[in-house]
């Protein structure tokens, strides 16, 4: 079970206002983050492995000139350490939107979500939904989420919790193809005090401009997917081991591909006993017409019902209505089938979205504020890419209004005495 957040204070509407403020500039600092060339951003490859590139980010540092050490000020603080994942994996943006918006009510299911991506989470809570899909914009959600992940050696580091500000939506890029963000910054608050003894003895860290950008890729049916994680586990903890920790955040991104594969096999179904072949009447397997012998094993793939040999198939995580969550075994024929198919829903899904897309010609950006300023400036196709390759999906340059965002927000509510403060 999630913490229990005993406080007498509330967010109030001028805090709630201010969070969604700073979501929309989250979101655009993520895409400026991402962008590999032209940024104030360098990336150094450290791992290549299960088709997941893992970079180190760094601020890029500027030329210095012979004068710079007359008006050199003081040493600045160490920047938190910060990595990048990089894959692709076979869906639709649908599918990924579905994934995440599917369960975001439901704090048991996206806890498992978010434990399959991040094994090392022990806990997570929804706070709060400050805006939630709609009709008119259904790829659009801003909510309060905690969180709290071991940290390794878990021996001598107790674990970190975080209070967070998740924000998504969808953008396009220079090059029309659509994409869909999720941003992830800590913020402070009263209402969400920090977790020590005898709560769970959690120290309380911060978590700045992280989160998930997913890409249509120039592969037709594949995502480009790009993971940020940028950490301060406010703690005396060793560089070596904060690296190690923060790159097993975003080296699992591999098993993004399995879980959008298992949720299609589980969105078609899978037959009953009743419409599977007899195995007496099946001498070889149906895959590689291996003849069946004495020591053999013989297996029905639960999609199709023929028989199959061990070699020939694979076990997938499945949800029945009766047993729940178990595995069921599937032939390799099926799996490779659906594995670049999109389920049901997502096609639906897509299809609701296109009908939408005329109705949005005239609104706003979702991330335009509400303010009024001008389209040419706000909308998140000012915020457009280019690709490198069909692996990596250089999100949009940062406009030029970028940097004066990167401030500082506070807000006082006098009725309920609670300041909010989102965390850079």
């Amino acid at each position: 079970m999630g913490p229990s957040f005993r406080s007498n204070k509330r967010l109030g509407q001028e805090e709630t206002a201010l969070l969604l403020k700073s979501s929309r500039k989250c979101l655009a600092n993520l895409l400026e983050l991402s962008t590999r060339e032209g940024s104030r951003y360098t990336w150094e490859l450290e791992s290549d492995e299960a088709n997941v590139s893992v970079y180190r980010v760094r601020r890029a540092k500027k030329l210095a000139s012979k004068w710079s050490n007359m008006f050199q000020k003081a040493p600045a603080a160490n920047e938190p350490i910060m990595y990048c994942a990089v894959t692709q994996v076979s869906g639709t943006l649908e599918e990924i939107v579905d994934l995440f918006h599917g369960n975001m009510n439901d704090s048991a299911e996206m806890k498992t979500l978010h434990k399959q991506l991040h094994p090392h989470l022990l806990d997570m809570q929804v706070l709060k939904t400050l805006e939630a899909p709609t009709e008119y914009n259904p790829m659009h959600s801003v909510q309060l989420l905690w969180q709290a992940y071991s940290m390794s050696p878990s021996a001598l580091f107790r674990p970190r919790d975080f209070t967070l500000l998740q924000a998504q939506d969808e953008f396009v890029s220079s090059t029309g193809r659509r994409g869909w963000a999720r941003s992830l910054q800590s913020f402070a608050s009263p209402a969400y005090p920090s977790l020590e003894l005898p709560h769970g003895g959690y120290v309380r860290g911060s978590i700045y401009g992280s989160g998930h950008l997913f890409t249509e890729s120039a592969t037709p049916g594949c995502i480009d997917v790009v993971a940020v994680m940028c950490m301060d586990p406010k703690s005396n903890m060793p560089a070596w081991t904060q690296c190690m920790n923060i790159k097993r955040h975003v080296s699992n991104l591999h098993v993004l591909h399995d879980i959008l594969h298992d949720r299609r096999m589980n969105a078609e179904g899978f037959l009953g006993d009743l419409d599977l072949v007899p195995k007496a009447s099946v001498a070889s397997c149906y895959v590689c017409r291996k003849a069946f012998h004495l020591l053999s094993r013989k297996i029905h793939c639960r999609k199709c019902g023929v028989v199959v040999c061990s070699k020939c198939t694979q076990e997938r995580n499945a949800t029945l209505d009766k047993q729940g969550a178990t595995k069921l075994d599937v032939c390799i024929m099926c799996c490779d089938t659906t594995k670049y198919r999109p389920s049901a829903s997502a096609s639906e899904r897509g299809s609701v979205q296109s009908g939408l897309k005329a109705r949005f010609s005239n609104l706003r950006s979702p991330m335009q504020s509400p303010c009024g300023s001008s389209p040419s400036s706000t909308t998140m196709s000012s915020l457009s890419s280019q690709r490198s390759d069909n692996r990596f999906a250089k999100t949009p340059t940062r406009p030029s209004s970028t940097r004066s965002q990167q401030a500082t927000y506070f807000g006082m509510n006098p009725k309920h005495g609670t300041r909010v403060v989102v965390v850079h």
